[in-house]
């Protein structure tokens, strides 16, 4: 195995090799052999270990007999990152971490659908260059029928963050995430223009990760929504999706989610400062629809106040049907829990809640109008500030709550 050295911007052998040489000296001298070596990990390239010109102009060579793959640029990101070619094939890889290089997506995609074994992916900051014309592969280069699909079976670690869609689509659109131990997503889904074909396959991925667990927590922030599980699960996931919420909701709620067959909740995050001062009102509209939220956590006063607002309406979700008149129902009828901060709403204003989506009138209601009673709620959590609740509305909040649900929680 070869790395650079971290201390001279020189690369140095391995145990038995200690003699540093120039960089481009040795890039020049070994790069003909790498497909001899098992493991090849540069992991500091950079402007003052090798230049991008030599970089563009060789080719790494791999074989059969690599295990580890792993090249990342240390240089400060800029359009002149080196370009990164391949050529060969790798049938026993393991791992494979590239970063921050230019590199044609034929290239990635072509090792990855003959890497079957690989068990480590990591790919982050890649740039895709236009597809070379007029190139005539090696022999083993060509693709086959059986090389057409990236399926990768072994994979049990998983990180791909701020991909072209052309390498990202490929590589998401037919794995398996059930077998694996740990997955990280970061992707910008762009401004502006219509996501349907690009992103569709990590729709579905997406999709394919919230349905590991039956718990999915998403939170909506200014310029990105998070997706993980609950910690105690197995299987840790994290997706960050970038871009304007008026473009990222709609897309979770309309082209990824639906996709979902299994039971799952969602538990959604709601934070004043996370939303800022004035959110889109296709930000509110897409909350309001948001499907399967089974726990809310309401964060800052303007936010609490809202969706606690909205929680004891009947009427607060409103659908259009197009064969139909307007149909009205209350918003999150499968809400089991809340959590809440008890200085931005008061005792008060919840009781007043809980009356009207579980007393008896909201059952008398909605037994005349055929709507759906709201389930009772499993636990209300109030993180507790400097307002003291009264203890007689405290003991009514706690009646309407399921028995010894109802919990004050320590900042």
């Amino acid at each position: 195995m070869w790395e650079t050295a971290s201390d001279k911007g020189n690369l140095r052998g391995g145990q038995s090799y200690r003699d540093s040489i120039g960089a481009e000296d040795f890039f020049r001298l070994v790069s003909p052999h790498t497909n001899r070596w098992r493991d090849v990990t540069l992991p500091r390239l950079g402007s003052g270990n090798i230049s991008i010109d030599w970089l563009s102009q060789n080719r790494i060579q791999l074989s059969r007999d690599h295990r580890c793959l792993s090249l990342c640029w240390s240089g400060s990101p800029s359009p002149e990152n080196p370009i990164m070619g391949f050529s060969g094939l790798a049938e026993r890889l393991l791992e494979l971490k590239l970063h921050d290089l230019h590199v044609h997506p034929t290239d990635i995609r072509r090792v990855l659908a003959g890497a079957s074994q690989l068990v480590s992916l990591d790919l982050e900051s890649l740039v895709a260059l236009g597809e070379r014309e007029n190139e005539v592969m090696p022999e083993n280069d060509l693709n086959d029928a059986s090389r057409s699909t990236i399926d990768l079976p072994c994979l049990t670690k998983l990180s791909l963050k701020s991909l072209p869609w052309g390498i990202l689509g490929p590589i998401v659109q037919n794995l398996d995430p059930s077998n694996m131990e740990a997955a990280t997503i970061v992707q910008h889904m762009g401004d502006n223009q219509d996501q349907a074909t690009p992103a569709e396959p990590l729709s579905s991925f997406t999709a394919r990760l919230v349905a590991t667990a039956r718990w999915v927590i998403i939170h909506p922030q200014s310029t990105r929504v998070t997706l993980k599980p609950l910690s105690d699960v197995d299987f840790q996931y994290s997706v960050e999706l970038q871009g304007p919420l008026s473009m990222i909701l709609p897309w979770l709620r309309l082209r990824s989610l639906p996709q979902i067959t299994r039971e799952h909740f969602v538990e959604l995050i709601i934070s004043s400062d996370d939303l800022g001062d004035d959110p889109e009102q296709v930000v509110i509209e897409n909350l309001l629809h948001f499907p399967r939220v089974g726990y809310l956590v309401l964060r800052g006063e303007r936010e609490s106040w809202r969706w606690i607002w909205l929680l004891s309406q009947s009427d607060a979700v409103q659908k259009d049907p197009a064969d139909s008149e307007v149909v009205k129902s209350w918003l999150w009828p499968e809400l089991k829990y809340l959590e809440f901060n008890g200085d931005s709403i008061n005792e008060f204003t919840i009781l007043s809640v809980l009356l009207a989506r579980h007393g008896p009138q909201a059952a008398r209601a909605s037994m005349a109008s055929d709507k759906a009673v709201p389930r009772r709620l499993a636990f209300l959590w109030v993180r507790p500030g400097k307002k003291v609740w009264r203890a007689e509305v405290i003991d009514r909040i706690r009646g309407l709550v399921a028995p010894g649900r109802f919990q004050w929680v320590n900042p």
